[in-house]
């Protein structure tokens, strides 16, 4: 949960959407249950979203002092991103690219998501035909 409240809560809205910090804080500071943090290091590097995530917890850390564990700051902050990863990162969280709704700026948010959901995968396993024989 708090691996989707960051991700989501770090790129650029024209409404900004500030509930992302109180539900991460919510979610830090909870005696309910215990953060598996190595899980949410996994999930960033599985995902390649690890630039989003070092934003996200460098701004709960900085800003409203959350209990994250140095070595988890030390690790988030220390994941490699890629280039890909930058450039998905300049378009989801700037204001200009986002405000002028560009044909340009969607294209490359949309490629760099399908190329980062896709890493690893062959060509043929990148494009789905349906199957329809099987009603897919």
């Amino acid at each position: 949960m708090l691996f989707h409240v960051i991700i989501h809560g770090v790129v650029w809205n024209p409404v900004p959407p500030i509930r992302w910090i109180a539900d991460a804080a919510t979610l830090i500071n909870s005696a309910d249950f215990t953060i598996d943090w190595q899980r949410l290091v996994n999930l960033a590097r599985k995902h390649h979203l690890s630039l989003r995530l070092k934003t996200g917890l460098q701004y709960l850390h900085d800003r409203f002092h959350l209990s994250i564990p140095p070595a988890v700051m030390k690790t988030v902050i220390n994941l490699p991103v890629s280039y890909l990863e930058k450039i998905e990162y300049r378009f989801m969280t700037n204001s200009r690219e986002n405000e002028s709704n560009s044909p340009y700026a969607a294209f490359c948010c949309h490629l760099c998501r399908f190329r980062r959901l896709n890493s690893g995968r062959g060509i043929i396993q990148r494009l789905h035909f349906p199957d329809l024989y099987n009603g897919d």
